[in-house]
């Protein structure tokens, strides 16, 4: 597991290894940053990965802004988590995959790269480079690597602060439904109202998501400046 704070990774290997009578191994790497992958590589350069979940990502975060007015390097690390970050471990894990002719890569996209809206242009762009991405690394070693896309709607996580609901699952359901399909089908939503969620998009105009959108997360930035304030 890598993620950038060693507190928190600590804590998921230990529930894991006490869980589940297994070893793990943790990296602490802060994804946002360009300059530390090949640590990363050495790190699992003998490893015998077998399934390779691409799962780190970010959004903007803060109060809801069009591009014009984005600080650039935040929007730089919005780029650096999602896109570089899924490049980087797919090679560094696939030279021992298919040195050992087996493996299965799961990228994590979201909804929003089939939505076209206000405050979400890099965000969603780097989830639609990333199905592109997997779209051409299907043809490279085909029998040997599989690749599965991922495309959630809301779960309730950290970063969407969403609440558990009808159509935002809390993390251990969306995941528990999206690994029933690994191995079975190469695009998923990974939960079946997400399946049909995407499938209504496509019968409305883009022009009123986008609008819907934009009203959408105002309201919601102000509902968190309002609880902050209180």
């Amino acid at each position: 597991m890598i993620s950038r704070t060693r507190e928190k990774l600590i804590k998921v290997a230990n529930e894991i290894e006490s869980k589940y009578n297994v070893k793990t191994k943790i990296i602490v790497y802060d994804f946002s940053r360009i300059d530390g992958y090949e640590m990363i590589r050495d790190e699992v350069r003998d490893l015998d990965v077998g399934i390779l979940v691409n799962n780190v990502g970010t959004g903007y975060g803060g109060e809801p802004v069009h591009h014009e007015n984005c600080d650039l390097q935040r929007t730089f690390n919005v780029i650096y988590t999602n896109v570089f970050s899924d490049v980087a471990m797919t090679k560094f894990i696939m030279e021992g995959m298919v040195a050992r002719k087996r493996g299965l890569i799961i990228h994590i996209s979201s909804i929003s790269a089939e939505i076209e809206g206000p405050f979400m242009n890099v965000y969603s762009s780097t989830k639609s480079f990333v199905e592109k991405f997997v779209a051409c690394l299907k043809y490279e070693n085909p029998g040997v690597i599989d690749h599965q896309i991922v495309i959630p709607g809301y779960v309730s996580t950290n970063l969407s602060r969403v609440k558990v609901s009808f159509s935002s699952p809390s993390a251990k359901d969306y995941v528990t439904s999206a690994l029933g399909t690994a191995g079975l089908v190469n695009v998923t939503h990974g939960y079946w109202y997400h399946e049909v969620y995407s499938a209504l998009l496509s019968f409305v105009p883009p022009h009123l998501i986008a609008a819907k959108l934009e009203k959408h997360r105002k309201k919601k930035w102000q509902n968190e400046m309002k609880l902050k304030s209180n």
